[in-house]
């Protein structure tokens, strides 16, 4: 638990050491303001990497190139699993919009998605060391060393959402967790849950690049039909993951336990 620990805070403090470090040169330069976005970009960029690097080596918590290893489940059972975590990201989309919860992070995340790093941060490195730290390293560690797999996953989705230090992301960051740790508990590999990881910040970097600062007033209930239809597709969408997640924990077999 306390390696578990150690890597969560190391996240963090690597985001601040790398904002720090490539801010750095342009304020000693002295030639104007560097721009906020790029900065912020650099920083996600350096920071996942970093973390990933010294979450692999020192903390001896991640395995490659085991951690990307092909699922040994058929593409049906993938798509299954994977159908069910889009599933889960739409229903805590639509909760979050009606929970109505400050968010302070959109106004930076829009500038952020206008540049190429951010791009890349956002849409790429960004989902694949979170899932490389918190579910390779943070949940497979835990439950490698003998913890309950159903706790370790909670812990891992739990920690997860707190990262995002965000009232309007975290609790249902950690929702999202929830179906990306069974996912990669039931596989052994970072392969099916980061690909819904990616898919998931690209989608949200297509559409914050699309209508600009009109993505800060876009709103999926409105979308959907307004607030009544909202509901009633929150709650299919919450039956339709529960079930396709429970439908793909039973066709990954003791497959996946074995792997992780």
């Amino acid at each position: 638990m306390l390696k578990a620990l150690l890597a969560f805070l190391l996240y963090g403090v690597m985001q601040i050491v790398c904002g720090l470090i490539v801010a750095l040169p342009s304020l000693l330069k002295g030639g104007g303001k560097p721009s906020l976005s790029v900065l912020v970009a650099l920083s996600l960029l350096l920071s996942g990497v970093f973390t990933v690097l010294i979450v692999w080596r020192p903390l001896r918590m991640i395995r490659l190139p085991g951690a990307f290893s092909v699922p040994s489940v058929g593409w049906g059972t993938l798509l299954t699993g994977l159908l069910g975590g889009v599933a889960c990201v739409v229903a805590t989309d639509l909760m979050g919009e009606m929970a109505d919860l400050a968010d302070n992070t959109i106004e930076t995340l829009v500038s952020v998605a206008a540049t190429p790093p951010g791009v890349l941060a956002i849409s790429v490195v960004g989902p694949l060391s979170e899932e490389l730290v918190f579910r390779e390293g943070i949940q497979g560690c835990l439950h490698r060393s003998g913890i309950h797999p159903m706790l370790a996953i909670l812990v891992s989705a739990l920690l997860f959402g707190i990262l995002h230090l965000n009232p309007a992301q975290s609790f249902f960051a950690a929702l999202v967790g929830i179906s990306l740790g069974i996912l990669y508990y039931r596989t052994g590999s970072v392969w099916l849950c980061g690909l819904l990881h990616i898919m998931n910040n690209s989608l949200a970097v297509v559409e914050m690049r699309v209508l600009g600062q009109d993505a800060l007033a876009f709103r999926l209930t409105d979308w959907v039909g307004g607030k009544a239809v909202a509901v009633v597709v929150m709650l299919l969408c919450l039956l339709l993951s529960a079930g396709l997640l429970l439908l793909f924990w039973r066709k990954t077999g003791k497959s996946g336990q074995q792997a992780c």
